[in-house]
Protein backbone atom coordinates (compact mmCIF):
# COMPACT_ATOMS: atom_id res chain seq x y z
CA UNK A 1 0.00 0.00 0.00
CA UNK A 2 0.99 3.47 -0.43
CA UNK A 3 -0.44 6.80 0.79
CA UNK A 4 -0.51 10.47 0.60
CA UNK A 5 -1.07 12.89 3.17
CA UNK A 6 -2.48 16.49 2.35
CA UNK A 7 -2.11 19.60 4.38
CA UNK A 8 -4.97 21.78 3.33
CA UNK A 9 -7.15 21.57 6.03
CA UNK A 10 -7.11 21.96 9.94
CA UNK A 11 -6.99 18.08 9.99
CA UNK A 12 -4.87 16.11 7.22
CA UNK A 13 -6.39 14.12 5.04
CA UNK A 14 -4.49 10.42 4.35
CA UNK A 15 -5.33 8.78 1.33
CA UNK A 16 -4.64 5.04 0.50
CA UNK A 17 -3.76 3.30 -2.20
CA UNK A 18 -3.13 -0.19 -3.81
CA UNK A 19 0.98 -0.33 -4.53
CA UNK A 20 1.21 -0.41 -8.47
CA UNK A 21 2.59 -4.12 -9.58
CA UNK A 22 5.59 -4.09 -11.61
CA UNK A 23 6.78 -6.42 -14.04
CA UNK A 24 10.57 -6.61 -15.00
CA UNK A 25 12.22 -5.74 -18.41
CA UNK A 26 13.34 -9.34 -17.95
CA UNK A 27 10.26 -10.84 -17.63
CA UNK A 28 8.93 -8.92 -20.62
CA UNK A 29 11.29 -9.54 -22.58
CA UNK A 30 11.50 -13.86 -21.72
CA UNK A 31 7.49 -13.82 -22.05
CA UNK A 32 6.53 -11.37 -25.38
CA UNK A 33 9.89 -12.37 -27.77
CA UNK A 34 8.92 -15.87 -28.61
CA UNK A 35 5.18 -14.39 -28.97
CA UNK A 36 6.51 -11.35 -31.22
CA UNK A 37 8.94 -13.79 -33.14
CA UNK A 38 5.53 -16.28 -33.99
CA UNK A 39 3.57 -13.41 -35.08
CA UNK A 40 6.22 -11.78 -37.17
CA UNK A 41 6.59 -15.50 -38.89
CA UNK A 42 2.92 -15.66 -39.47
CA UNK A 43 2.38 -11.97 -41.06
CA UNK A 44 5.10 -12.69 -43.27
CA UNK A 45 3.64 -15.86 -44.47
CA UNK A 46 1.51 -15.95 -48.17
CA UNK A 47 -2.47 -15.59 -47.17
CA UNK A 48 -2.76 -19.05 -48.24
CA UNK A 49 -0.52 -20.49 -45.95
CA UNK A 50 -1.01 -17.87 -42.94
CA UNK A 51 -2.22 -20.23 -40.06
CA UNK A 52 -4.89 -18.89 -37.88
CA UNK A 53 -4.59 -20.93 -34.95
CA UNK A 54 -1.28 -19.87 -34.08
CA UNK A 55 -2.28 -16.28 -34.60
CA UNK A 56 -4.90 -17.49 -32.08
CA UNK A 57 -3.13 -19.08 -29.99
CA UNK A 58 -0.44 -16.25 -29.69
CA UNK A 59 -3.71 -13.74 -29.06
CA UNK A 60 -4.22 -16.19 -26.22
CA UNK A 61 -1.22 -16.16 -24.44
CA UNK A 62 -0.90 -12.32 -24.76
CA UNK A 63 -4.54 -12.44 -22.89
CA UNK A 64 -3.12 -15.04 -20.58
CA UNK A 65 0.37 -12.85 -20.20
CA UNK A 66 -2.22 -9.40 -19.48
CA UNK A 67 -4.19 -11.00 -17.04
CA UNK A 68 -1.93 -12.25 -15.14
CA UNK A 69 0.78 -8.76 -14.61
CA UNK A 70 -3.13 -7.46 -13.93
CA UNK A 71 -4.29 -9.11 -11.14
CA UNK A 72 -3.96 -8.59 -7.73
CA UNK A 73 -3.18 -11.99 -6.58
CA UNK A 74 0.30 -13.29 -6.39
CA UNK A 75 -0.35 -16.56 -8.29
CA UNK A 76 -2.86 -16.61 -10.82
CA UNK A 77 -3.85 -19.65 -13.51
CA UNK A 78 -5.43 -18.65 -16.66
CA UNK A 79 -7.36 -20.50 -18.94
CA UNK A 80 -8.39 -19.88 -22.43
CA UNK A 81 -11.93 -18.93 -22.79
CA UNK A 82 -13.52 -21.55 -25.41
CA UNK A 83 -16.21 -19.22 -26.33
CA UNK A 84 -13.88 -16.45 -27.14
CA UNK A 85 -11.35 -19.00 -29.38
CA UNK A 86 -14.99 -19.89 -31.28
CA UNK A 87 -15.74 -15.96 -31.79
CA UNK A 88 -12.42 -15.33 -33.39
CA UNK A 89 -12.13 -18.43 -35.28
CA UNK A 90 -15.85 -17.34 -37.30
CA UNK A 91 -14.11 -13.67 -37.25
CA UNK A 92 -11.61 -15.18 -39.75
Amino acid sequence: MKASVTDTGSPATYRIFPKDKTVSVQELKEKLTPIIKELMIQGNKNMATVSFSAILRQAGLLKNLLEEWTSTADTVTVKADRAESKTARQAH
